[in-house]
Formats: C-alpha cells, sequence, structure tokens
C-alpha cells in the first residue's frame, strides 16, 4: 500500500493544496531574467553600471521566460472567486513550465552553438542553469504531488454561485 504524502494535508485558507516554498524557488530560478531586469530598474537609474546591465539584458530569454511569469500570477490569484482564464492556465501549469524550460533550453543550445569558444563565463553558467532547468522540468512531471497541486483549485464560493 502506497504511502500518503503529506504534502497533500497542507493546505492553504481556501481549502486548496498549499504551493510549497520549493516551487516558488523554482519558478524564481525559471524566471531568473525578470528578477534581474527587477533589479536593474530598483539600483538607481542613470548610472554607467546599469546602462552595461540593460545593454547586456537577454530580452529573448526574458519572453522565454514569459509563460513562468504568467503561472506566478496566476498562483496568486488561486481564490474561489478567480476566473476561468486563471483556473484554466492552472491546470495547464506543468505544460506552461515544461513549454518555458523547452524555450530556454533550445536558446542555451543555439547561444553555445554560436560561441567560437567556451568560457566559464557565460558558457558554463548557460550550461548549468539548463541542466537545473530540465531537473525542475522532470521534477514536476515525476513526482505525483505536482500533478495533485495544478489539479486543484479552489472551488467557487457560495456567493459567487448565486
Amino acid at each position: 500500500m502506497a504511502a500518503l504524502d503529506e504534502r497533500l494535508l497542507d493546505l492553504d485558507e481556501h481549502g486548496a493544496i498549499r504551493i510549497p516554498v520549493l516551487l516558488w524557488l523554482a519558478w524564481g530560478f525559471l524566471m531568473r531574467h525578470w528578477l534581474v531586469a527587477i533589479g536593474i530598474t530598483f539600483s538607481g537609474p542613470g548610472s554607467p553600471e546599469t546602462a552595461r546591465l540593460w545593454s547586456d539584458f537577454s530580452w529573448t530569454s526574458a519572453a522565454l521566460q514569459l509563460p513562468v511569469v504568467l503561472l506566478v500570477i496566476t498562483a496568486w490569484c488561486r481564490q474561489p472567486d478567480a476566473a476561468r482564464l486563471w483556473r484554466w492556465l492552472w491546470s495547464h501549469g506543468r505544460l506552461l513550465m515544461t513549454l518555458a524550460i523547452a524555450g530556454q533550453l533550445a536558446w542555451t543550445c543555439w547561444l553555445l552553438w554560436e560561441a567560437d569558444t567556451w568560457e566559464r563565463w557565460p558558457h558554463l553558467w548557460w550550461a548549468s542553469t539548463a541542466l537545473l532547468d530540465v531537473a525542475i522540468a522532470t521534477a514536476i512531471w515525476r513526482d505525483g504531488f505536482f500533478a495533485a497541486l495544478f489539479a486543484d483549485f479552489p472551488g467557487k464560493s457560495a456567493d459567487s454561485k448565486s
């Protein structure tokens, strides 16, 4: 007999499975370019360092990470009275994450292919992040907890049904 996954018993105030901290950290890693963009924005406009950071910023990577940003917004909208769009996005969360990871992986492979020589920075960093992205994708598809988490959305409240 299979043991019950105790993570399924950790419910939020709406009776839905609570999103674990490790998933929030994985989302932060998967939307790393957006976090860098926020950091650059608030680091003090007008400085030469800020201008250099913006010139090196990869907008392609940021665009490929948009599904994860959308999924984080959806996680914040996990309320009983949420619109059907949020419910649909949440139920397809693992697919959205996988699409973002696949796009980022393809982009990283292309960057590494086009590089004349591989250096520790940035090429080793790119390869390392690609491996971590694949590890995250593997975890969300192999662990049944994530299937249950993304299938669980707070039910409509009695007030919104009337």
